[in-house]
């Protein structure tokens, strides 16, 4: 799905931090529909998005919401910017384990801070359904993996919209 599965309240948890210092920059990694541009553009210094999947940009109009897009796989994503803080908002799961775990390697390396909100019970996803195969869900997390493996501080878990599946939403900081 383009739009990210994180119930409201997890979302106003990222934005109300997000904005207690505007003067940030922010990646949003798997822009999607563009949820996180619309609700931080010209609210913070820079919001930057990376989409694999070349439809989305234009279907969504992302260009409007962000200062730059890269049409770029994560896995392939060169930061030439340092940012404060990055958002995955429903992304590791559509990587296989060791990909998601590399790709936050790099991430933690690159950022002050990332928010992450993500699936942590069962959410099969089956992107060729839909027309995206970058949709596809791979590996499905838990909330013990994200705490104890990854680092990240849970900030809130609640139900999706749609009342199926409970997302948590995570904060990871630099030491």
């Amino acid at each position: 799905m383009p739009e990210s599965q994180q119930s409201k309240i997890g979302t106003d948890i990222i934005v109300s931090r997000i904005l207690s210092n505007t003067n940030r920059t922010v990646l949003d990694v798997g822009a999607g529909e563009g949820k996180w541009g619309k609700l931080l553009k010209d609210k913070v210094i820079r919001i930057d998005g990376v989409e694999v999947w070349t439809k989305y940009i234009t279907k969504y109009n992302l260009h409007n919401f962000y200062n730059s897009i890269f049409n770029t796989n994560i896995k392939e994503f060169t930061f030439t910017t340092k940012y404060n803080i990055a958002i995955l908002g429903d992304v590791l799961e559509h990587l296989h384990k060791e990909e998601a775990e590399q790709f936050l390697i790099v991430l933690k390396e690159n950022v002050e801070t990332i928010y992450l909100t993500i699936p942590v019970t069962v959410c099969i996803q089956d992107g060729n359904a839909i027309g995206n195969p970058f949709e596809t869900h791979y590996y499905q997390w838990s909330d013990k993996e994200i705490r104890y493996d990854l680092g990240f501080e849970l900030l809130n878990v609640s139900v999706n919209d749609n009342g199926l599946v409970a997302v948590g939403c995570y904060e990871w900081k630099k030491q």
